[in-house]
């Protein structure tokens, strides 16, 4: 593991640390003191439900705002240590541009969408306002964990895709590369990773897995999440 690598570990789990400390805020939850039918219960709520739904949507949407901030930051801080460790590497002037992806896109009608299924079933289910805040507190968590999981991906991505592009660079400035995965062989480690470690590929072609590159967006999602496997370049003697 190179230098670079462990302080892409560092730096994630810095960030982890801004993702995962604090309490979530109280929610105001209005009263149900009215004993009805289940749906009569939906329907004489429906207003209450849609609020609720509301401010809640608003609560997880901030909190992935700040979330989102703190990954894109730094998975660019990720690509520029990286672009400068491979650059320095290869003995070579590179200074690639990294494009922060939007991975939060289509999460508020998501987010919606299940917190009225939720809160509408356990309306109906004459559950009480603590169950209610218990189960809309474990949503958030659920959604807590997803930033996590985003944050590694992005880590991953930011650190190879900046090899991978000054790996391109030298070679159009006339040298001869070829590409080395390289993974973490410990318990946690998927089979597909393990058996492409130490794979080489010119630059253009994909592994065995299927990915250019660790952490390739394109990829399918089990060969990305929580990959923490990464790059390094092989010269070619001609």
């Amino acid at each position: 593991m190179d230098k670079a690598h462990r302080e892409v570990d560092r730096i994630l789990a810095e960030t982890l640390k801004k993702l995962t400390v604090g309490k979530f805020d109280e929610l105001n939850l209005p009263e149900i003191t009215v004993v009805l039918s289940a749906a009569q219960r939906v329907r004489r709520l429906k207003k209450e439900i849609d609020k609720l739904v509301d401010d809640f949507t608003v609560f997880i949407l901030a909190m992935l705002t700040i979330h989102l901030s703190e990954i894109n930051s730094m998975a660019q801080f990720c690509y520029s240590l990286n672009t400068d460790y491979m650059s320095n590497e290869l003995d070579i002037e590179s200074k690639g541009t990294f494009k922060t992806r939007n991975i939060g896109k289509g999460m508020k009608g998501r987010i919606e969408r299940q917190t009225r299924k939720e809160i509408t079933k356990m309306v109906r289910d004459n559950k009480t306002n603590d169950d209610i805040q218990k189960r809309l507190d474990a949503i958030a968590r659920k959604y807590r964990a997803l930033s996590v999981t985003m944050a590694k991906g992005e880590a991953t991505r930011a650190e190879n895709q900046a090899r991978l592009d000054v790996m391109f660079d030298a070679e159009k400035q006339g040298q001869k590369l070829i590409k080395v995965w390289n993974a973490i062989l410990d318990l946690v480690t998927r089979d597909s990773h393990r058996k492409v470690n130490k794979e080489k590929r010119p630059l253009k072609e994909k592994f065995s897995n299927g990915c250019r590159f660790p952490g390739d967006p394109d990829a399918p999602l089990w060969e990305v999440v929580n990959c923490r496997c990464w790059l390094t370049a092989e010269k070619i003697v001609v």
